[in-house]
């Protein structure tokens, strides 16, 4: 069983859902516990992500292919996700080793969402010299 509950912290005090709170605690009596505090961030918009899996990844596997390299829907975003979400997590100065890992999308905010999508719109203008639409723009894609 799993609690996210969203509450403020205001000079050491939680605002809202305190009760929730504790009835969490509670029902994990006589349990080992994990607690984690982090911000609060706004998950990416459904809007958001069906914009992303109808017109951003199908234009981007249409480039793809007439380059001459077919990918699934899937490969395809992953491959997106190498090129964009990328993260150092530790480097050895000694051994000059890098652990890096791929973020998933899930993990970005709405606002880092759109940074994403603005670097793949750039990456498939200046690369295959095609214009991803704007979300609000009315379209219809043809692909062969």
């Amino acid at each position: 069983m799993k609690y996210e509950i969203r509450s403020t912290v205001e000079n050491g005090l939680l605002k809202r859902n305190r009760n929730l709170i504790i009835d969490a605690i509670n029902s994990f009596e006589g349990k080992n516990v994990l607690v984690t505090l982090q911000p609060a961030k706004k998950q990416r918009s459904n809007p958001q992500n069906a914009f992303y899996w109808g017109v951003i990844l199908p234009i981007v596997k249409q480039c793809l292919k007439d380059a001459g390299h077919i990918l699934t829907t899937e490969a395809t975003h992953d491959l997106i996700k190498l090129k964009f979400l990328k993260e150092t997590l530790f480097v050895n100065e000694d051994s000059g080793e890098v652990l890096e890992r791929i973020k998933s999308t899930t993990e970005l905010s709405t606002s880092q969402f759109m940074d994403f999508v603005a670097e793949i719109r750039h990456f498939t203008l200046e690369y295959f010299n095609t214009d991803i639409p704007e979300p609000n723009e009315n379209i219809t894609l043809k692909f062969d």
